[in-house]
């Protein structure tokens, strides 16, 4: 099963996707009822996803929930996308029906917030929970019953990938105009249009490599560019300074 995170702005979250799986009866029909996740892989799963799962930077808590037949995962905390702790992030739903002696499972995958696919170490993660070549890979392992109770020989191992969504992208900049003459010692205002993408965005700042304010002089003496964070500083040979602050209000989202 393969699904994609959807987009902050606009919000097309969340992102959906199912796949079935008809498991065979042997000697007596299948007990559709006691499927589930396995019990003795279980503990270990959730271990996985709690220690390489995060959204917008935030911890994420997974566990089972019985009477859905499912395992959710909230925010530990608030985070930077505006979602609050404790609101859902990601589920995987397991339903079954029976079809004669055999049963069809199908697993859902509900995704309902960003995840980081953040790649370490050749990929992070952990037994069944892998983040590399920014996709999120998880092994359910299922497990169920006969009607004598007798369980599957082997359990069923149902896979999902969770890929990266869209990147930022920054708009065309229109362009702002400082008169001289007007605006000496004025601070002016100017916007840059930004598609957000699939996560929230951390942080805004400029290169340190400026190309196009090479050769610049101020009353014929040479300038040099200083940039610190989400400040830009031109600076001549007297060491006149002439400031462009970045300032997060500065930056339209669409």
């Amino acid at each position: 099963m393969q699904l994609t995170e959807g987009d902050l702005d606009p919000n097309t979250y969340p992102s959906e996707a199912s796949t079935s799986v008809i498991v065979s009866a042997g000697s007596l029909p299948l007990d559709s009822s006691s499927i589930t996740f396995s019990a003795s892989a279980l503990p270990a799963l959730l271990a996985a996803l709690n220690q390489t799962i995060t959204s917008s930077g935030q911890a994420v808590t997974f566990t089972f929930d019985a009477a859905s037949n499912a395992i959710v995962g909230v925010l530990a905390s608030d985070s930077s996308s505006g979602a609050g702790a404790g609101s859902t992030v990601v589920t995987f739903t397991v339903q079954t029906e029976g079809a004669g002696r055999d049963v069809t499972i199908t697993v859902t995958t509900l995704l309902s917030q960003p995840i980081d696919h953040i790649d370490s170490n050749n990929g992070s993660g952990s037994g069944s929970v892998q983040i590399q070549n920014d996709t999120l890979s998880v092994v359910l392992p299922l497990q169920g019953t006969d009607l004598a109770g007798n369980p599957f020989d082997t359990p069923v191992l149902v896979s999902v990938d969770i890929l990266d969504g869209i990147d930022p992208q920054l708009g065309t900049d229109s362009g702002t105009v400082i008169d001289e003459a007007d605006f000496l010692g004025i601070p002016v205002d100017g916007s840059i249009p930004l598609d957000v993408g699939s996560d929230a965005i951390e942080t805004i700042v400029f290169a340190s490599e400026q190309p196009d304010l090479d050769g610049l002089t101020s009353n014929g003496f040479a300038t040099t560019v200083e940039v610190t964070g989400n400040q830009l500083l031109l600076v001549d040979s007297r060491v006149s300074r002439y400031s462009l602050p970045l300032l997060r209000p500065m930056v339209t989202m669409w």
